[in-house]
């Protein structure tokens, strides 16, 4: 990104400009690629590019990427450390557990107290906080780059536990279709709740391998 030839572009990341300068000759699309895998390097990622004020995201820009990067002034990029924001989702859904635990409860004592109704409530209530768990957990896999299948808590893998925890939701929502009110009972209280209470060590051993 940088030689003897220069534009007279500038490239603003996060406010600064006296980070990289863009070569002539270039497309956008091509500065922002290199870009994007310099930035990587440093466990950054881009969320937003504007080519002198023009959103290059946006579908109706998108022919700015084919444009020679000198035909533009000012190039501003976002970005967002991508460490640190799986730390705080994680930390947030770790947040989230002990509300967890409390819905599988209200599923029990609603089923046992025959209030299918509202157990049938609580149990998608707890399927949301649960789908949210997950969801942050492959983001973050995704993000920095942990192989869910070979990170081990408590003798198994993530990604073994995550499945064992859907196949739990995806019975007990069964059962509780069939009015079968013991066997949810059971589920809840056997399978899906020892499971819930494994997961803090899940989301620390996570939190650890991110801050590594």
């Amino acid at each position: 990104m940088s030689g003897e030839s220069r534009s007279k572009t500038t490239i603003s990341i996060d406010g600064r400009t006296d980070l990289v300068s863009a070569e002539s000759g270039y497309t956008l699309g091509k500065i922002l690629s290199q870009l994007s895998d310099y930035l990587g390097r440093g466990n950054r990622v881009v969320v937003s590019t504007r080519a002198d004020g023009k959103p290059v995201s946006d579908s109706e820009n998108a022919e700015l990427l084919d444009s020679k990067v000198e035909e533009f002034a000012l190039v501003e990029l976002e970005t967002v450390d991508v460490r640190s924001q799986a730390a705080a989702a994680l930390r947030e859904v770790r947040d989230h557990l002990p509300q967890l635990s409390k819905t599988l409860v209200e599923v029990t004592e609603s089923i046992q107290a025959g209030e299918i109704v509202k157990g049938y409530k609580s149990l998608a209530a707890c399927a949301d906080l649960l789908n949210l768990v997950v969801h942050v957990i492959d983001e973050v896999r995704a993000l920095v780059g942990i192989d869910l299948t070979t990170v081990k808590v408590n003798g198994s893998t993530v990604s073994e536990q995550l499945q064992q925890v859907r196949d739990v939701l995806r019975d007990a929502k069964a059962a509780l279709d069939n009015q079968d009110i013991v066997a949810v009972a059971d589920l809840m209280e056997y399978e899906l709740a020892p499971r819930i209470t494994g997961w803090e060590a899940i989301l620390d051993k996570l939190l650890e391998m991110v801050a590594g």
